[in-house]
């Protein structure tokens, strides 16, 4: 049977074959895991999530949860093998997050992801049963998907795919100011910044855009996924412009606690 670390390692694995394979316009730069907690193991309605390059995975509520099932050691790769993939594929994806509570919108955005990320996990199934060994993708991995292609009832539905990092990078400051930075901001300056407060106090100040060139260190965007991430649903968010300098700014009630270990 296999054990929390197994599934660490294959997580890696798997990380390490996808970045850059299914997200090819966007690779991701960071990987962490969410740490053990017994208060989530049975809440699996989030088991991973995206913002910038950054992703995260909850494998802790995702291992207590493939156990509860009595899923086999292979079932339990190929839900890992597909959690992976779907974040990473949302990294290509274009994503407007001034929408982010239009449910109909996000249904789309999931469904679309879920498609896309099926259609790679067949397209190269020998390839990576090749790298990764045996597998078989449950159908608790696959529930959301079920569910959406009978809401949407065959309609073809397109994925929505950025066009940079840049772009992907300026849209995740869209989610503090609730408007598209990339496309209604990013034309009318050449420099943007992100600035975070706590509790109104400047805390942390980053430079990402400089004579419109994506300037800011990988690190950096680390960084900036984490306030945005953690401090998602315990904020204030605005945008301000000076001369040709657009700042999108955070105002965060606490300091973010992150209780991750990074794999990658």
């Amino acid at each position: 049977m296999l054990t929390y670390g197994d599934c660490i390692l294959y997580v890696k694995k798997v990380y390490d074959a996808l970045n850059g394979q299914i997200n090819h316009i966007a690779p991701a730069i960071r990987l962490a895991l969410t740490e053990p907690n017994p208060d989530v193991a049975k809440k699996i309605e989030v088991v991973g999530s995206q913002c910038m390059l950054y992703i995260e995975i909850r494998l802790d509520s995702v291992f207590e949860k493939f156990n509860y099932l009595k899923l086999t050691d292979n079932e339990i790769r190929g839900g890992l093998l597909f959690i992976v993939a779907h974040e990473l594929s949302h990294c290509n994806q274009k994503i407007i997050p001034n929408r982010h509570t239009d449910i109909e919108y996000v249904r789309y955005i999931e469904y679309s992801n879920n498609v896309n990320t099926i259609n790679y996990l067949y397209k190269y199934e020998d390839i990576l049963k090749e790298y990764l060994g045996p597998y078989e993708v449950p159908d608790i991995a696959l529930q959301a998907y079920y569910l959406q292609r009978n809401y949407y009832n065959g309609e073809q539905i397109i994925f929505p795919y950025i066009s940079s990092v840049k772009e992907k990078v300026l849209d995740g400051l869209s989610i503090i100011t609730k408007e598209d930075v990339y496309d209604t901001k990013y034309p009318l300056v050449n420099n943007i910044n992100m600035e975070v407060y706590i509790q109104n106090r400047m805390h942390k100040s980053f430079n990402i855009i400089r004579n419109k060139q994506l300037t800011i260190e990988p690190i950096d965007i680390i960084k900036m996924s984490q306030f945005i991430a953690r401090g998602i649903y315990d904020y204030s968010g605005y945008s301000t412009i000076s001369g040709d300098t657009y700042t999108a700014c955070i105002n965060l009630n606490s300091a973010p606690v992150y209780n991750v270990t990074v794999l990658r």
